[in-house]
């Protein structure tokens, strides 16, 4: 449950997803895409496997992907998003993808895997084909591995500019929006 202490009480850094120019990357969020720290995500209720959604976000906007993960703020987050749009499946995909034939992971946006958050049993070893990773926003937003070939509703994310004054810390305001929260109270509701 998110409590508008969850939402405010905490300021997340995201490890160097990008490190572009401005020319290469914007200062703001295009329309219908909303800011988390220095990058923009956007949900997508139209469920599609795992290569066609990463394929859709590198189409949505320039240095996009599919999203990653590097906090538990974060996760909370695109959990509050994923609800707020009344999403109709239980999981999205998220960009994390299993390196076959191993138990490591990477993010398909090249950023370090720096966080998890793995229901129980998600880590099953006879999965060996379910190498792509999808987040059960309804339980907690615990991932689970699936299938590749699964279709799921997905959310992308780009990268913005980060001007040499700017820092990486998500500011209260900047939780709240991207988060589709107007007040404190509704944040609550969540």
């Amino acid at each position: 449950t998110l409590t508008p202490l969850t939402l405010l009480s905490f300021n997340f850094s995201i490890t160097e997803l990008s490190n572009c120019t401005e020319e290469e990357c914007p200062r703001r969020c295009s329309w219908g895409w909303k800011r988390m720290g220095h990058r923009c995500i956007r949900f997508y209720n139209v469920p599609q496997t795992f290569y066609r959604a990463e394929r859709a976000c590198r189409h949505a906007a320039r240095r996009g992907h599919l999203i990653s993960i590097h906090s538990r703020g974060q996760n909370h987050i695109i959990q509050a998003v994923v609800a707020k749009r009344n999403c109709r499946r239980q999981s999205i995909w998220i960009g994390g993808k299993r390196f076959r034939g191993s138990r490591r992971f990477y993010w398909v946006d090249g950023s370090s895997w720096n966080y998890s958050s793995w229901g129980c049993g998600a880590l099953n070893e006879s999965c060996r084909k379910q190498t792509c990773i999808k987040m059960n926003y309804k339980y907690g937003g615990r991932w689970s591995q699936i299938s590749c070939r699964a279709r799921r509703p997905y959310m992308c994310e780009y990268p913005l500019y980060k001007g040499e004054e700017e820092t990486q810390e998500g500011t209260e305001d900047e939780l709240e929006i991207s988060a589709g929260v107007e007040t404190k109270e509704e944040a609550g509701a969540m």
